[in-house]
C-alpha cells in the first residue's frame, strides 16, 4: 500500500487552510521517521475547522429555495461532510498507531472529500449568483425568496418557518443590546407581523407582510450607511488681524476681542470659476471670462469672444476705480473705531482692485497661442481680488449710503 501524501501544489484544496499544515507536518514526520503523534495539535485544528465549516454550511440551509439540481449538490456536500467525520476518526487512530500506510490513506481520502466540498460550494455560489437579489440585507433576501416560493405555490409554509427560525438567534442578539434605533424597532415589528401571518398561513396577507419586511430592511441598510459614513468635518475658522492692534479676530467677530475696534462686515464667500449664473455673489462678466478661458484651454474657444470678456473686465475695473475715488471721506465726528474700520475696508478694496488690474495685465499680454502659465496667473489674481473685495463690499456700501444720506440731510 502507498505511503505517499497528496502533493502540496496549486491543486491542493484551500477550503480548510489548516489541512495543508497538517499534511506538510505528516510528510516531514515520514521523511525524518518521526512518530506521527507529534501532530496532535494540527489534528485538533483540522478537526475544529471541519466542525465549524459543517455548522456554517448547515445553518445556511433552512429557508433556502433550492432547485432540484441545487438540492442534489447540497446532498453531495452533506455526504462529503459525513465522510470526513469518519475519515477524521480513522486518522486519529492511524496516527496513534504510527501506521504510515494508514495515515497516508486517510489523509489522501480526506483531501479528496475536501475537493468535493469545494466543488459543491462553487456550484452553489454560481447558482446563488443567478438568483435575483430582492434585498441588500442577506437575511431579508432569504425571507423574501422563501416568501416568493410560497406565493408562487412552489413551496409550503415550512420554508418560511425554517427561514424565520434560523434567523431568530441573530435577531435576539441584535435587540438585546439595550435601546435600539427606530429603524430596528420598525423592522422588528414587521418581522413579528410576518411571523403572525406565517403561523396563521394567511396567504392573502403574505405579500404585504413581505413588503413591510423589505422596506424596513432597506431602512436598516440606510441607517448603517449613515453610521459608517465619516463625520462631517467642522469648517475651519478664518482668522484675520485687527487693523488697529494687530490681534487675531475670528471671521465673523464684529469687534476685536482685544481693543474692541469695530471690524469690517464680511459676507460669505462663493466659489469662483463655476459655470455662468450659478453664483449670485460673483459678477456675471467675471463668470463669462472664466467660461471663455476654459473654452480656450480646451481648444474650443473663440479668440475674439475671449478678448471681448477681457475688454469688459477692463471697463468694469476702471468703473470700480472711479467709484472708489468718489467715495466721500468720513465725516469729522465719525467714531474712532468706525474710522479705523473704514480705512481698513478702503485699503482692502484698493488691494483687491490692484489684483484685478494685475490679472487684467496678464490677460492683455496673452496671444492666440495662449500661454497656460500666464493665463493661470491671471485667473489666480482675479480669484484673489474677488476674495479681497468681497469681504468688505457690503460694509462699504452701507457706509457710503449712510454718509450720502447724512450730507443730503445737512444740505
Amino acid at each position: 500500500m502507498s505511503t505517499t501524501f497528496p502533493p502540496l501544489d496549486e491543486t491542493f484544496p484551500i477550503l480548510v487552510p489548516s489541512l495543508r499544515g497538517l499534511v506538510e507536518l505528516l510528510t516531514q514526520c515520514q521523511q525524518t521517521r518521526t512518530p506521527f503523534d507529534c501532530s496532535q495539535k494540527e489534528l485538533q485544528e483540522v478537526d475544529l475547522a471541519l466542525g465549524a465549516l459543517y455548522e456554517g454550511f448547515k445553518s445556511s440551509l433552512p429557508g433556502q429555495d433550492f432547485s432540484v439540481e441545487d438540492e442534489e449538490v447540497v446532498a453531495d456536500a452533506l455526504e462529503a461532510f459525513a465522510g470526513l467525520r469518519g475519515m477524521m476518526a480513522s486518522l486519529h487512530i492511524s496516527v496513534s498507531e504510527n501506521d504510515a500506510e494508514a495515515v497516508a490513506r486517510d489523509v489522501t481520502a480526506m483531501v479528496g472529500q475536501v475537493r468535493v466540498l469545494e466543488t459543491c460550494q462553487a456550484k452553489l455560489r454560481e447558482a446563488e449568483a443567478e438568483r435575483p437579489v430582492l434585498s441588500r440585507v442577506p437575511s431579508v433576501n432569504s425571507i423574501l425568496r422563501a416568501g416568493r416560493a410560497v406565493l408562487e405555490g412552489r413551496r409550503n409554509w415550512n420554508i418560511l418557518v425554517n427561514c424565520l427560525e434560523s434567523l431568530q438567534p441573530s435577531w435576539n442578539a441584535l435587540v438585546s443590546v439595550g435601546e435600539v434605533p427606530p429603524e430596528v424597532e420598525a423592522h422588528g415589528q414587521a418581522l413579528e407581523n410576518l411571523v403572525r401571518v406565517v403561523n396563521a398561513e394567511e396567504l392573502e396577507a403574505l405579500e404585504d407582510a413581505l413588503e413591510a419586511v423589505r422596506t424596513t430592511g432597506e431602512a436598516l441598510v440606510e441607517l448603517k450607511e449613515r453610521l459608517d459614513s465619516p463625520p462631517t468635518p467642522e469648517p475651519e475658522t478664518v482668522v484675520f488681524l485687527c487693523p488697529r492692534c494687530g490681534a487675531e479676530v475670528s471671521e465673523w467677530d464684529r469687534n476685536c476681542p482685544s481693543c474692541s475696534a469695530r471690524m469690517p462686515e464680511r459676507v460669505p464667500e462663493a466659489p469662483v470659476g463655476i459655470p455662468l449664473g450659478q453664483t449670485e455673489n460673483l459678477p456675471d462678466y467675471l463668470q463669462r471670462l472664466f467660461h471663455e478661458a476654459e473654452k480656450m484651454r480646451s481648444g474650443n474657444g473663440d479668440w475674439d469672444a475671449f478678448q471681448a470678456t477681457i475688454a469688459e473686465l477692463r471697463r468694469r475695473s476702471e468703473q470700480s476705480l472711479e467709484i472708489l475715488k468718489r467715495v466721500p471721506a468720513p465725516v469729522p465726528n465719525t467714531p474712532a473705531d468706525e474710522l479705523e474700520a473704514w480705512h481698513a475696508s478702503q485699503e482692502s478694496v484698493e488691494n483687491g482692485l490692484g489684483k484685478f488690474f494685475e490679472g487684467l495685465a496678464h490677460l492683455e499680454s496673452l496671444t492666440p497661442e495662449l500661454d497656460e502659465q500666464v493665463l493661470g496667473r491671471a485667473l489666480e489674481a482675479l480669484v484673489a481680488a474677488v476674495r479681497e473685495t468681497r469681504q468688505v463690499a457690503v460694509f462699504l456700501q452701507r457706509l457710503v449710503e449712510g454718509r450720502l444720506a447724512s450730507r443730503a440731510a445737512d444740505e
